[in-house]
């Protein structure tokens, strides 16, 4: 996947027990962003390693192969991309809220 920014590897990972949910797992995603307390930090930039745990019902999108059915994990990393690239902030935690449907 090339999306400016960043880099990274993911693996979707479905428990064997359903009833608990679906999780897809983005690890080591890598980006180069403005982020930090200090000023320092906000003006130089920085590398983040980002790991992303979602949880989620796909039963449905396992049984309906239909696209409109899915949780895109592209579209995930490209939601971890624009926070952490995204302008500088002492925390990224506050862009994750901000973001929060």
């Amino acid at each position: 996947m090339d999306i400016p920014g960043g880099s990274g590897a993911f693996r979707v990972l479905v428990p064997e027990d359903q009833h608990v949910g679906d999780r897809i797992v983005l690890s080591g995603m890598t980006f180069f962003g403005h982020q930090g307390v200090l000023a320092e930090e906000r003006k130089a930039g920085q590398v983040f390693i980002v790991d992303l745990l979602v949880e989620a019902d796909l039963h449905r999108a396992g049984h309906t192969d239909d696209l409109a059915d899915i949780l895109d994990y592209r579209d995930l990393y490209t939601r971890v991309c624009d926070v952490v690239t995204g302008g500088p902030l002492a925390y990224a935690a506050v862009e994750v809220q901000r973001r929060r449907p």
